[in-house]
């Protein structure tokens, strides 16, 4: 199911078992995003790093609220550098452990390229890996060992051992995914037949 916003298309997998990658088309390609949930101990992580965030910053506010504390020149620049690290501490781990990020894969038809990367929660794209189609070789699927786990999908370099993961998923929405970036990369080959 798919709802046109703005010239996007956002594409997510229907039903209970909806661990498939999510597709938004665009107009310059597509985007395949992780819908990698964290897992309970990241979670907790996060969690405990928030907690311990706010009650740093509610102690580097304390120092100068709380009444009968000195304001002796001796003391106040102790309270100073005291003040400063724990708001600096405290506000890096609030924002740290708010801050979702997901793998991401973007099919740049425009500009012929692939590019991996981590999406973050305020929408910011950081790029990790560029590829450009013309050097981008076949695709495979790495099935799971065991029933239950998430299928892998490659692309390979051409000429090289290396791989770079596409997406991460049930087999079943795995594989649509790629036949349609097969297809791209058969029609950028035959534009350009000697590359």
């Amino acid at each position: 199911m798919g709802a046109l916003v703005e010239g996007i298309q956002v594409v997510r997998p229907r039903g209970q078992d909806s661990n498939g990658p999510e597709l938004t088309h665009t107009r310059w390609g597509y985007m395949i995003t992780s819908q990698e949930a964290a897992g309970f101990f990241t979670r907790l992580g996060l969690g405990f790093a928030r907690y311990i965030g706010a009650i740093l910053l509610l102690v580097a506010a304390g120092l100068w609220l709380l009444p009968g504390t000195s304001v002796h020149p001796e003391v106040l620049s102790f309270k100073i550098s005291v003040t400063v690290l724990f708001g600096l501490l405290g506000g890096v781990a609030v924002w740290g452990s708010a801050n979702d990020r997901r793998d991401e894969m973007q099919v740049d038809l425009e500009r012929q390229e692939l590019r991996r990367g981590i999406r973050h929660a305020n929408g910011r794209f950081v790029p990790t890996v560029d590829l450009p189609l013309r050097d981008a070789g076949e695709l495979f699927l790495s099935t799971p060992e065991r029933a239950g786990e998430d299928a892998v999908l490659y692309i390979r370099r051409i000429n090289a051992p290396q791989a770079l993961e596409i997406a991460v998923g049930a087999e079943d929405l795995l594989f649509p995914l790629l036949q349609r970036i097969s297809m791209d990369l058969a029609r950028e080959h035959a534009k350009h037949p000697s590359a």
